[in-house]
């Protein structure tokens, strides 16, 4: 982690929460540089730069006070599309234009969910709204011919080890923040306030993050039990009161979901599953160790995907007979 935010109610308490941070840094080896750092003043109506800039940024995003959800969404997309048209644009291989918009564009919508402890609204329409914006930026890559439009949409997320390409989904990105917020509210002890406040408002049908978190984990059936008065999630037997581990614990069994979903989609597809249904032994790791490695060009890659999964519109293709 090499981005930090702190909150405190005066100058003198964040000037010794600064300290605090700079002691820890020094003993890991890592220096605070406070230059790149800005100091905003909250009031009820605003958000207030003490240095002079116009605008406070966090990992790129103006923060404003009582900015409404459905703008933080529309701010990041515009800014993510202008990165992302740069990136498939590139003459990077297609491997490192994959890495790169997971490290670069997955995390800002991420870091928005995140943020959404309250939300207005219903969490139904937040996932939709990921799963426009992943549409959106697949129409992205076909016109930077990344890939066609026609090309299995399931595959385009699965995982490299399945024969996928390895891209992250916005939606299910927005889905694992918000089941890590939920397991820090539940596991730490101290936002056991917190915590009570936001079950009693989930009980109530109103949203929050616990709400949220609810729906996620209903979706994907995983039962849990919540202990409050010990911080503690049960899941299958197993009890969870670290933050981390339980968020890392659920995400990885919702991603054996959505990769299981997608792959069985693939594979019934009459034309592109057609190589995942072979007539002879064949080993189909081995058979997508280039897709895995990703050494060629993306319109390379796209050409050798259509191919594979029988969309080149050509006179033998059977739109055509």
């Amino acid at each position: 982690m090499d981005d930090l935010k702190l909150y405190a109610n005066s100058p003198d308490s964040l000037t010794k929460q600064i300290e605090v941070v700079a002691s820890i840094s020094k003993d890991i080896n890592m220096k605070l540089n406070v230059k790149k750092c800005a100091e905003t003043l909250y009031t009820e109506t605003s958000a207030k730069c003490t240095d002079g800039e116009a605008v406070y940024k966090y990992l790129g995003i103006e923060q404003k006070a009582k900015l409404k959800e459905p703008a933080a969404w529309d701010r990041a997309y515009g800014r993510c599309y202008k990165i992302a048209r740069k990136l498939w644009d590139s003459d990077l291989t297609f491997r490192q234009k994959v890495n790169s918009y997971n490290s670069t564009i997955i995390p800002v919508f991420r870091y928005i969910a995140s943020c959404v402890a309250k939300g207005s609204g219903k969490y139904a329409s937040v996932l939709k709204r990921g799963t426009r914006l992943d549409k959106k930026f697949r129409k992205l890559l076909v016109k930077l011919k990344s890939r066609y439009k026609c090309s299995c949409v399931a595959r385009l997320y699965l995982t490299t080890d399945m024969g996928g390409y390895g891209l992250k989904s916005i939606k299910n990105a927005i889905e694992e923040s918000t089941i890590y917020l939920w397991a820090y509210l539940c596991t730490k002890a101290e936002l056991k306030g917190s915590l009570n406040l936001f079950v009693t408002k989930a009980n109530r049908e109103k949203r929050c993050a616990v709400s949220d978190a609810r729906s996620i984990l209903k979706a994907y059936d995983i039962d849990y039990q919540l202990e409050e008065e010990r911080s503690t999630v049960v899941i299958d037997g197993a009890s969870f009161n670290d933050a981390r581990a339980l968020a890392r614990h659920v995400v990885e069994l919702m991603r054996t979901v959505n990769n299981t979903r997608r792959y069985q989609t693939w594979k019934k597809l009459k034309l592109a599953g057609r190589v995942l249904r072979p007539k002879a032994n064949m080993d189909l790791i081995e058979s997508f160790t280039w897709l895995k490695e990703g050494k060629l060009s993306s319109v390379a890659v796209r050409n050798a995907i259509a191919a594979q999964e029988e969309c080149l519109i050509t006179r033998t293709h059977p739109s055509q007979v």
